[in-house]
């Protein structure tokens, strides 16, 4: 018996062998990358979906707990093919109906550079007729290079109907604290963001008020504080850890009469440009 498991125990190793000959690898290229986040600042327009069109690749830009993209949405960026890439824009409005979820509302083709970041604005009306009419506004995104004890952040105007306004930086949202006597950023207008200003981590609120003035206070919202490194798990971005960078987005209360017409108010939602290292 032990001889026939020694013979047994040959054959199958040569047969191993043997088809190892016939076994060849195959390597494929890391693709170039460029790396994307989509902001909905259409304030006449409720959930919508985005697709690329010319290849199958996952697009992280709607909300994982829903899986579509609301108003005000600023998804995190998105590593996808360099290139010349054909993007569309379908409505969804929380619907199961194909006639509606089929509708495309924009497509258009951008050309991404590899090692690239952009922010993908979609902005404007997307009602027929409507000035100024939805379009994507392409932003390259330079990203700053933040000390271990700073924290940066900029503004953005995302939208027309909120604008030219002044931002101050205060610590809390508390209507009696005192506002510095210079705002953080003037006259910020629909278009282009602002440049990096860069604070102490602490927790941070940006007051948003029409430019000139301040009363009354369009916006003041509480900026992710973010968390420090931890055993197993790595650090969060935010305003009290330092190394991270942020834009505050602004945006218009929604259209009357609109899927927005429950935003009354302007608002600002912050994206996330710059996460903390690892230390």
């Amino acid at each position: 018996m032990r001889l026939l498991r020694i013979a047994s125990f040959a054959l199958a190793s040569a047969m191993i062998l043997g088809c190892s000959k016939d076994i060849t690898g195959t390597t494929s290229d890391v693709p170039a990358l460029a790396f994307v986040r989509y902001v909905h600042a259409m304030p006449d327009t409720g959930e919508v979906d985005v697709h690329l069109m010319d290849a199958v690749e996952n697009l992280n830009f709607a909300d994982p707990s829903t899986g579509y993209i609301p108003y005000r949405t600023v998804s995190t960026y998105t590593g996808i093919n360099a290139g010349a890439r054909h993007f569309r824009v379908f409505t969804n409005m929380q619907s199961t109906d194909i006639n509606v979820v089929s509708q495309v509302i924009f497509d258009t083709t951008l050309t991404l550079a590899a090692n690239t970041y952009y922010t993908i604005l979609h902005t404007g009306l997307a009602r027929a007729g409507a000035t100024p009419h939805q379009h994507f506004v392409l932003i390259t995104d330079t990203k700053p290079t933040v000390p271990a004890n700073q924290v940066a952040i900029r503004a953005f105007v995302a939208a027309t109907g909120v604008g030219p306004v002044d931002v101050y930086k205060t610590r809390d949202t508390v209507s009696a604290t005192a506002l510095p006597s210079s705002p953080s950023f003037s006259s910020v207008a629909f278009g282009a963001p602002t440049t990096y200003a860069t604070f102490a981590p602490d927790s941070l609120v940006l007051r948003v008020f029409n430019s000139g003035t301040t009363a009354p206070t369009l916006s003041k919202i509480l900026a992710p504080v973010g968390a420090a490194q931890q055993p197993l798990l790595d650090p969060v971005a935010g305003t009290r850890v330092g190394g991270t960078a942020l834009t505050a987005f602004i945006f218009p209360a929604g259209v009357a009469g609109s899927p927005n017409k429950g935003v009354t108010a302007v608002s600002v939602v912050y994206g996330v440009d710059v996460r903390p290292p690892r230390q």
